[in-house]
């Protein structure tokens, strides 16, 4: 059991009296989005779980450091999702969750449909193989297009294949 931001974002006092007096798990949300927020958050004993994400956090670099810190002081991880984030940040994040082991909780891919009129990721037809570079999507230029202010460029991803973990 646990609670998701019971408090507002920067009432970390308001987040221990929750754990404190309730002994329900606190997840810390809206309150954490970078490593100095995270940090302040364990040293006020706030929260039980850091809910990471990608965008909101940072990036993968931002959100491995918040991994860590968890790591290192017994918080456990949820990999959370962006209600009406497209199909990219949605596979960056899927990859993510299956190189970096911490996570205990993993909110899905299924948020962008939402918010979103129209992903601009291409559905895969079932049999078809996938792209084995980059993050393994493909861009829908038409849909691109359509909702694009100007002329949309997509740049093909050359991969360096580093790891994350």
């Amino acid at each position: 059991r646990s609670v998701e931001q019971p408090v507002p974002a920067r009432d970390l006092a308001g987040m221990r009296r929750v754990r404190e007096k309730t002994g329900v798990a606190v997840v810390a949300d809206e309150s954490l989005c970078s490593l100095d927020d995270a940090q302040c958050i364990t040293a006020a004993r706030a929260a039980d779980i850091f809910n990471i994400r990608i965008a909101k956090c940072g990036g993968f670099l931002a959100c491995l450091q918040l991994v860590k810190l968890a790591n290192e002081t017994g918080l456990r991880c949820q990999l959370g999702t962006l209600v009406g984030e497209t199909g990219i940040l949605s596979k960056a994040a899927e990859i993510f969750g299956r190189r970096v082991e911490r996570f205990e909780f993993l909110e899905g891919k299924c948020q962008n449909t939402r918010l979103l009129v129209q992903d601009i990721v291409e559905v895969p037809v079932p049999g078809d193989s996938a792209p084995t570079e980059g993050l393994g999507i493909t861009i829908a230029r038409t849909h691109l297009a359509q909702w694009a202010a100007s002329t949309p460029t997509v740049f093909k991803y050359q991969s360096t294949a580093r790891s994350l973990a």
